[in-house]
This record gives C-alpha cells, sequence and structure tokens, in this order.
C-alpha cells in the first residue's frame, strides 16, 4: 500500500474521522512538489526541481502520483502523535487562476478555506522567487485504521 504522510490541524483531523470532511486540499510547493506530482518531459518523469533546459518543441505534461492512503497526523511536531489512515478514492491536481482567468503566481503559503476557493497569498518584487500556484485536490474514503492515543 502506498502511503502518503500529512500533518494536519486537529479540528480537519476529527473532520474526517467523524465523516465531515472528504476532501483534502494540499499546496503543491517547491519544497513540497516532489511528493505530490511528477512533471513529464517528452515521455520521461523528470524530477520536481528539475532545472535543466526545456525546448520550445519539447512536452511537458504533469500527473499526480497515486497513493492508496493518507496517514494523516496531528497534535505537537515531536513524540508519539495521534494518527489516522484513510483511503484515498481519487486525486487531481489544480492550477488556480484569479478572477480574470489568469495564472497566480506566489512566494508565501497559500491557505485553501471552504471548498478551497479562497487563497491567501503576499507577492513580492523578487520574480525569481515566484511559483504558479498549484493544488492537489484528495478525495478521501473510509478510516482504514487510527490510533488516538498512542503510548
Amino acid at each position: 500500500m502506498k502511503v502518503l504522510t500529512l500533518s494536519i490541524k486537529r479540528e480537519w483531523f476529527d473532520k474526517i474521522l467523524a465523516g465531515e470532511k472528504d476532501l483534502e486540499y494540499r499546496e503543491v510547493t517547491p519544497k513540497s512538489g516532489g511528493k505530490y506530482i511528477n512533471y513529464i518531459l517528452n515521455g520521461q518523469i523528470v524530477p520536481f526541481n528539475y532545472d535543466g533546459e526545456i525546448k520550445d518543441e519539447d512536452t511537458i505534461s504533469i500527473e499526480c502520483r497515486q497513493y492508496d492512503a493518507i496517514k494523516f497526523l496531528t497534535g505537537a511536531y515531536s513524540g508519539k502523535r495521534p494518527w489516522a489512515l484513510v483511503e484515498v478514492k481519487s486525486v487531481e491536481h489544480q492550477f488556480l487562476f484569479d478572477e480574470d482567468g489568469k495564472d497566480v503566481f506566489v512566494n508565501s503559503a497559500v491557505e485553501y478555506t471552504g471548498n478551497g476557493a479562497q487563497v491567501r497569498y503576499v507577492l513580492s518584487d523578487e520574480e525569481d522567487d515566484y511559483w504558479l500556484v498549484q493544488r492537489m485536490d484528495y478525495t478521501l474514503g473510509k478510516v482504514l485504521d487510527k490510533n488516538l492515543n498512542p503510548e
């Protein structure tokens, strides 16, 4: 079984366990992207942080990394933490656009609320620090296992 491990706030962890939250959104950043997507350059997988030459005639596509389940961890970032293993029913990669349909470039943390429609970001004047806003949408299934009181 292929498992993606993610930390999550207790509020959302509890909603997943109660069956009230069946979607998980994650931002694809230069730091996190390698665990979410693969870039395909001319039919070959290249590293997420690929910085080689790309020619005009090259074809580039994106594929979602496939996971059978997500192991959600909550609580303090040290010691044993409560966790839940949750089935992944599907995954989708999305680029986010502004209200005019234009690409959104950011250079800070992006926060999603509600149905993933609200985005908070801070822009900078450093062009090379920007990345195109991308998001992973995981549709969650049943809770496969959990340990709420790890010893």
